[in-house]
């Protein structure tokens, strides 16, 4: 019956980002402090950066710059079909170098900051090795049962993150975004991951609206 109701729906068109809105990434972020370990420090980084998974899995602490709020992406995780043990590659986007680290991000992180080792590791005896795919999905699971997602996934996040970055955001134009999600053109970046948020839209109908009143109302002076 509301015509500016978002609906939550799985498209099936190949592509199409699920994209939380302004209310449902508030309350994710809320409920953060209800996990641990390793899925706290996953869900962080979606909420809070742009990183794709294999670089959030491929993180160290010795990557993060606490005092400079930059962070550098060195390495990217992935799991071979198949395979249940992870493989480090290079990033990518191997011009992603650095990337801001979010104030938000850093006051969570910093408590359990060590000096070396992964940020999202197969034990605190074993933080040398990335999780394993196993652990992976087990943790992704867990994170689902505790947040409501609404759908998203992981890579859906950073489509999230380029959302509310154009809709909150001055000055924010296609060569921002590119930068920020480290894509190879501004188009991707815009056309792709950039969705419609609802509070924006909104925004821009009332002042539409109220250019029409101010205009109907000066040609009738």
């Amino acid at each position: 019956k509301n015509i500016m109701l978002y609906k939550y729906e799985l498209s099936k068109k190949k592509g199409e980002k699920v994209v939380l809105q302004d209310e449902d990434l508030v309350n994710v972020m809320k409920d953060l402090d209800k996990l641990k370990g390793n899925d706290y420090f996953y869900a962080c980084f979606l909420c809070f950066s742009p990183l794709r998974r294999g670089e959030i899995l491929g993180l160290k602490w010795s990557d993060l710059d606490f005092p400079m709020l930059m962070l550098t992406v060195n390495r990217n995780v992935t799991y071979p079909i198949g395979s249940n043990d992870p493989v480090v590659k290079a990033p990518k986007c191997v011009s992603c170098g650095v990337a801001y680290l979010h104030s938000e991000l850093l006051k969570r992180l910093e408590p359990y900051k060590s000096s070396n080792g992964y940020i999202i590791s197969r034990s605190q005896s074993d933080s040398e090795r990335p999780i394993s795919r196993s652990s992976f999905m087990k943790m992704w699971k867990r994170i689902k049962k505790t947040l409501d997602l609404k759908g998203a996934t992981s890579h859906s996040f950073r489509a999230t993150y380029a959302t509310m970055m154009n809709a909150h955001c001055d000055h924010v134009d296609p060569k921002v975004l590119q930068g920020a999600l480290h894509h190879k053109t501004p188009d991707l970046a815009l056309k792709v991951y950039t969705k419609e948020n609802t509070n924006k839209t909104l925004k821009a109908e009332v002042e539409y609206d109220e250019w029409l009143k101010s205009q109907l109302k000066q040609a009738s002076e």
